[in-house]
């Protein structure tokens, strides 16, 4: 069965006070799209503009140009069910004329099996500025999410792995690894009011 989804948002916002010290418009434009081509198959795609304009000062201006596009499917090994996403955004930013050009690709991975869920993503930022002064960067993060669920009880482990490096050769690598453990409950509280006699 194939369905297909979509909303568009639109606003125009003007701040200003009596002192003449901040008058700042601010249009702004978004229209997604989703589409199910089967029960295992579904695709994304989004469109968004945003123009922050300050009168009194055009180096606080601000334009960001924005597309995204993604895809899920579903997939099942033996008795393991899962999901592949793979997305795609690409956002073009004037700040004041600093002038930029970003595009993130992203893919994650999902796999569940009775108590067990297991999780995977990859994703990679690319920045490059149009003047040959900036510094350009790269950022690419990804983890392994692993939870146990119990009833109530889910216990966790997950890994987290972030570098990053410019157009200078600078680069930072960090790690991180977290352990935890979450209970679930849910009760009504009752409250008894005893009539005055």
């Amino acid at each position: 069965r194939q369905t297909l989804q979509g909303g568009i948002d639109a606003y125009v916002e003007k701040a200003e006070n009596g002192y003449g010290t901040t008058d700042v418009r601010t249009r702004s434009l978004s229209a997604d799209l989703a589409k199910s081509f089967s029960e295992k198959l579904s695709g994304r795609f989004g469109l968004s503009y945003r123009a922050l304009d300050d009168q009194l000062n055009d180096t606080s201006d601000n334009r960001v140009a924005q597309a995204t596009i993604g895809i899920d499917h579903s997939i099942r090994m033996a008795e393991i069910n899962g999901n592949m996403s793979v997305d795609f955004e690409n956002r073009l930013i004037d700040s004041g004329g600093d002038k930029s050009h970003e595009w993130t690709p992203a893919l994650g991975l999902s796999f569940s099996h009775n108590e067990h869920d297991l999780g995977l993503h990859w994703r990679l930022q690319r920045q490059n500025y149009a003047s040959l002064a900036r510094i350009d960067v790269d950022t690419a993060d990804s983890g392994l999410r692993y939870q146990y669920h119990r009833g109530p009880h889910t216990l966790g482990l997950e890994y987290l792995e972030d570098h990053r490096e410019d157009s200078t050769g600078v680069w930072t690598r960090s790690y991180q690894l977290v352990g935890f453990y979450t209970y679930a409950f849910d009760t009504v509280l009752r409250s008894h009011t005893q009539k005055a006699v």
